[in-house]
């Protein structure tokens, strides 16, 4: 419950608590299934890596609600791999998840990818430019700009 309230409230998005779905898999990644809202994670992983797991992917699946509520005509398509909006929300969520709030909660820090942390545009890396609209901007706003910018980076 205290981590649903936070995503609410970092997303300022009320959020109704649905069944998703968590499969286990043989594949040693975990994927994602947007339109029918599941997860499925590696069998190998121990209970630490499972808790981040599906926190990271319960979180694209409230992100991409409010994704929605912003961008109405935009397809399940285009929210996945590897489209600009999918790289945004992977940059996104461990900007969003490391705050303190849910750092207390979970006692864990979310890392970017690595593909994502050595990209450079426009002279800076991308993440600094996105955490950086992140603090200066509402949600609403920040979602809009940084989708602006990932598409010019994708260009």
């Amino acid at each position: 419950g205290k981590i649903l309230k936070e995503f609410s409230n970092i997303l300022q998005r009320g959020w109704e608590l649905e069944t998703i779905p968590i499969g286990i898999s043989l594949l040693p990644f975990s994927t994602r299934d947007l339109e029918e809202k599941r997860v499925d994670i590696y069998y190998k992983k121990d209970i630490q890596s499972v808790l981040k797991t599906t926190t990271h992917e319960l979180f694209h699946f409230i992100y991409f609600n409010k994704w929605k509520e912003i961008f109405p005509d935009i397809t399940i398509e285009e929210m996945d791999y590897p489209s600009p909006a999918w790289a945004l929300s992977e940059i996104v969520l461990p900007i969003m998840l490391n705050n303190s709030k849910i750092k207390n909660i979970l006692g864990m820090e979310f890392k970017n990818y690595s593909m994502f942390e050595n990209e450079m545009y426009e002279d800076k890396n991308i993440v600094f430019h996105i955490r950086k609209m992140y603090e200066d901007n509402e949600i609403g706003d920040f979602l809009r700009k940084s989708y602006e910018y990932i598409l010019k980076y994708y260009e």
